[in-house]
């Protein structure tokens, strides 16, 4: 009969490279998932904030007969208990427009606070987001 020595039986460096790299690929894996979702839901929550906005300007506009020159005005009118600010703590943009239905623009300038930019950057309008212009096609082709 043969006699076993008192080898302990343990991991091999492959075996646990092999787990290591399964780790790393399900990180990954639910690490694009959750960034995506937050980035969903900083969208969703422009646009709860920018249609809010939009009620308390009309509100204000029915009672003025007016639009308010700025969204201060909203508050100081008590139509809003305070403006909200966008998901980064930056404050929405107005500006008073002729050429657009509505007459207005609200804008999240995103992440860094400044126009133009891309990814967390990315600035939002109410036209964008509520109305759908900027991503409208004409359903035409061209040459």
């Amino acid at each position: 009969m043969r006699k076993e020595r008192g080898r302990k039986r343990g991991f091999t460096l492959v075996e646990m490279m092999a787990v290591v790299v399964i780790i790393g690929i399900l990180a990954g894996i639910v690490g694009i998932y959750v960034v995506s979702r937050i980035a969903k839901a900083r969208e969703t929550r422009i646009k709860t904030d920018m249609k809010s906005i939009e009620d308390a300007i009309t509100h204000f506009q029915m009672d003025k007969g007016r639009y308010p020159e700025t969204l201060d005005e909203l508050v100081k009118e008590k139509i809003l208990q305070e403006m909200p600010r966008d998901p980064w703590g930056n404050p929405y943009a107005y500006e008073r427009t002729d050429d657009t239905e509505p007459p207005y623009t609200i804008t999240c300038y995103g992440a860094d606070g400044q126009p133009g930019g891309e990814g967390d950057n990315k600035d939002y309008t109410n036209h964008e987001l509520l109305h759908g212009s900027g991503e409208e096609e004409t359903g035409m082709g061209g040459p």
